[in-house]
């Protein structure tokens, strides 16, 4: 017994330093867990806005920017005001701005079409919340206020305008560019009257199909029919281009 006894002391002792030297799982895994603590953005910037041609015609870029925006998402909306000489302010655009909106940059850029000459001034109205001392507090911020003077060119009909078949039922119209922001397809029917068919941004062709749906109305092109192109934006519409007749074949 008493032999029994040192061995099963022996034994106990062995197993509790053992147990003594036992990792946990993670730490014998390799693993480990730190929590990542939330990130606080400082209060960003007020804009800072420009404009400037663009490549299309009576078309501006406004842009503005600001330090502290790239990924912070105490942004919450832009909004950009546009005043056309001593008109009431128009908004031309509203975002939310949230994280993904502005991940990777610290500026934003819009683009539109200026409807008639005169002195345009632009400014943009930055909302955020800072939610470190109340989340629900909106600050709204606003930007420098910038002037420009815009001419407003007239636009030109399409020149070099052609159809040709697609299918049957289908004829592929197109034209030169003028360089306007969009274009308008005609046909004319049965009594020589334009009666449009198409409308696209800034491209040189267009697909026309014989039958088409127009403000949920259904129409149906003549077998024998002239087509016609415009320049078009928010500023008005070009003459008819020449005309370039097409048949469809049954």
């Amino acid at each position: 017994m008493k032999k029994f006894g040192l061995k099963k002391c022996g034994v106990i002792l062995a197993l509790a330093a053992a147990l003594a030297g036992c990792s946990s799982p993670e730490e014998s895994s390799g693993y480990s867990y730190t929590p990542t603590p939330p990130k606080f953005y400082p209060n960003p910037s007020k804009p800072t806005v420009t404009v400037e041609a663009s490549e299309l015609m009576n078309q501006v870029i406004i842009k503005w920017s600001g330090e502290n925006w790239d990924g912070n998402d105490k942004i919450m909306r832009f909004d950009l005001y546009g005043v056309p000489g001593n008109y009431n302010p128009r908004s031309f655009y509203r975002d939310n701005a949230y994280t993904p909106f502005l991940e990777g940059r610290n500026a934003v850029e819009y683009k539109t079409v200026l409807p008639s000459s005169g002195d345009y001034f632009f400014r943009v109205e930055m909302s955020y919340s800072d939610r470190e001392i109340n989340p629900y507090n909106f600050i709204k911020v606003s930007s420098n206020s910038v002037s420009y003077n815009f001419t407003y060119t007239p636009l030109s009909a399409p020149k070099n305008v052609k159809a040709e078949r697609v299918s049957d039922s289908e004829v592929r119209i197109s034209w030169d560019s003028t360089g306007a922001y969009a274009y308008k397809i005609y046909y004319s029917d049965p009594y020589a009257q334009k009666k449009q068919c198409g409308y696209i941004g800034p491209a040189s062709y267009k697909i026309i199909s014989k039958s088409f749906s127009w403000f949920l109305v259904t129409y149906t092109i003549p077998d024998q029919t002239y087509f016609y192109v415009t320049s078009c934006d928010d500023g008005g519409e070009s003459p008819y281009s020449e005309g370039v007749s097409y048949t469809f074949k049954n």
